[in-house]
């Protein structure tokens, strides 16, 4: 989001992107872990409906509970609205309906996903129901909150790091490809959502190369490793490749798309004065 942010992306660009990578996350983790479970068991046979429906149950409960607690939350800060704390109160909260969710079967990720989509736009939501008693999230706490979240993404890295052996080199290049294989499979499917959306389509660039692996990725490695399937030790190795390969494409392609973009755009700007004058 950084490097979005010094391209200079048109909002909507922005918001899709950021979308998209909250959702991804969730959808890595929980689907990974349903796998994981199906590989740990054993399951023998026709496991297709058996992984859809652990899947969907997952999704289920926590976007139920995510979004009755989102809104409850979103009452009970009307009342304490101003007081000291409010936001340490919301992430203690938000790590004890995490734990109900885990232990109910459903996924702590779309709950903290729902959770938070829904106070970080409480003010729409209030609009939407229209209720009169809303409050919007202060920058306070989404300040706070996004320390939490960098201190807990650098100290997992650094852990991620200090298990890194690279015992065995070859899953170098595999890794590479595979990340090559994701942003080929971008480029396909980013033009072709984009059919009939005039400022997708002039940002085909920038969508295709925004592919950068992330915290989700590497949590799951962690998981693998700790679950003794067969040859799991690779799995962070892999990881940690895909991740600085996908982090890199993104670095050398944003700033190639977005400055490509910006000379079509002051190129249509000279074309209109040209075709303004007298």
């Amino acid at each position: 989001m950084p490097l979005m942010g010094r391209a200079k992306v048109p909002a909507e660009i922005s918001s899709l992107l950021n979308i998209e990578s909250a959702i991804n996350g969730a959808l890595v983790i929980v689907i990974a872990l349903v796998i994981l479970e199906v590989m740990t068991v054993g399951s023998t046979g026709n496991i297709g409906p058996a992984i859809a429906k652990a899947i969907g149950l997952r999704f289920l409960i926590g976007l139920g509970i995510g979004g009755a607690a989102g809104f409850a939350w979103l009452w009970v800060l009307t009342f304490i609205e101003g007081e000291l704390y409010d936001d340490i109160l919301t992430l203690a909260v938000l790590f004890l309906l995490y734990l109900a969710v885990e232990t109910l079967g459903g996924s702590g990720v779309i709950f903290a996903l729902v959770f938070g989509l829904i106070l970080g736009n409480g003010m729409d939501f209030a609009r939407f129901l229209r209720t009169k008693r809303t409050i919007e999230i202060h920058n306070t706490m989404m300040r706070f909150h996004s320390q939490i979240y960098f201190i807990v993404k650098t100290f997992f890295f650094a852990y991620l790091g200090l298990m890194i052996t690279f015992d065995d080199p070859n899953v170098i290049v595999p890794s590479i490809i595979l990340s090559l294989v994701l942003l080929a499979v971008r480029c396909i499917v980013v033009p072709a959502i984009s059919i009939g959306r005039r400022k997708l389509l002039a940002k085909t660039g920038i969508l295709a190369t925004m592919l950068p692996r992330g915290l989700s990725t590497a949590v799951v490695a962690e998981i693998v490793v700790s679950s003794g399937i067969p040859n799991a030790r690779l799995y962070p190795e892999i990881a940690i490749v895909v991740i600085v390969a996908t982090v890199i494409i993104s670095a050398l392609g944003i700033p190639l798309f977005a400055k490509k973009s910006s000379h079509e755009t002051s190129g249509t700007k000279e074309e209109c004065a040209t075709s303004n004058s007298p």
